[in-house]
């Protein structure tokens, strides 16, 4: 086959990737996955704004550079907050996925501090030293619960009095919210009124990296069957090796993880039989 031959060929494969229904798919997937890719560069983002302030004792900051340093911390937790939530309301409401989210009660805090954040333009964040003997000094960032525990006690009881009035008249899904707001007035109580912000943030980042990967395999799961991306990750490889711009090399070695977990869902399968 000379080399015009071969081009017409892979163009004739090209067209047939792009007309695929694993191709459809394979673009819903990108679109969710961009969303998530969105908020893991900004969790990456205010982890290190966090580590940078927090590598500084306080007495060796000037008041303006720490103020500096502070308000970059503060713009990077609305960064992360905001991409985390868009990501969570794409699934929902793009790719109809609303599983149980692992451990709801820092989405929940995240979620209601998104909305508190959208109608009070003050995020209290303070930088705290602790130094005690015996041990390694302590630098965190410290969270002043009052205003945002008034924003969610507020909240919550007007819906409560609306239910107390006629429950009949709240829809299923207040009365779902006002159960997840005294759940989460009772976490706040357990906090102190300034508080290590950091490990709420680690685990609201890990919660949404682990729905991240249950939406993935549910979809290797249910959508997808193994021969067929196997057949679409070969044919996009062909593709790629000819026409450079059309695929990405990082989208064929996601593929290629694609079919390991596959695998490892078969496996699993099998073994559970």
């Amino acid at each position: 086959m000379d080399k015009f031959d071969k081009i017409i060929e892979v163009t004739k494969v090209k067209k047939q990737v792009d007309e695929s229904e694993s191709m459809a798919l394979w673009k819903t997937f990108q679109q969710g996955r961009s969303s998530y890719l969105i908020f893991l560069d900004n969790s990456k983002t205010i982890r290190d704004s966090i580590r940078e302030l927090n590598s500084i004792p306080l007495g060796e900051l000037d008041i303006n550079k720490r103020w500096r340093l502070q308000r970059r911390v503060v713009k990077d937790i609305h960064n992360v907050i905001s991409s985390g939530q868009n990501f969570l309301d794409h699934l929902k409401h793009s790719h109809n996925f609303s599983e149980a989210v692992y451990d709801k009660t820092y989405t929940i805090f995240f979620r209601e501090l998104r909305n508190y954040l959208v109608h009070n333009d003050t995020f209290k964040l303070v930088t705290r030293n602790e130094y005690k003997r015996d041990e390694e000094p302590k630098f965190y960032q410290a969270m002043d619960k009052s205003a945002f525990t008034t924003f969610v006690n507020k909240k919550g009881n007007q819906i409560y009095d609306r239910i107390r009035l006629d429950s009949s008249k709240v829809s299923k899904r207040e009365h779902k919210l006002c159960s997840e707001l005294l759940s989460l007035l009772n976490f706040l109580d357990e906090k102190e009124k300034l508080f290590d912000f950091e490990p709420i943030l680690r685990h609201y980042v890990i919660s949404l990296n682990a729905y991240y990967s249950n939406w993935v395999l549910s979809i290797l799961k249910k959508k997808v069957k193994l021969s067929i991306l196997k057949k679409f990750t070969e044919d996009m490889k062909i593709v790629h090796n000819h026409f450079h711009n059309s695929f990405s090399e990082s989208r064929l070695r996601y593929l290629r993880l694609a079919i390991y977990k596959k695998n490892k869902i078969i496996s699993g399968l099998k073994k559970a039989r």
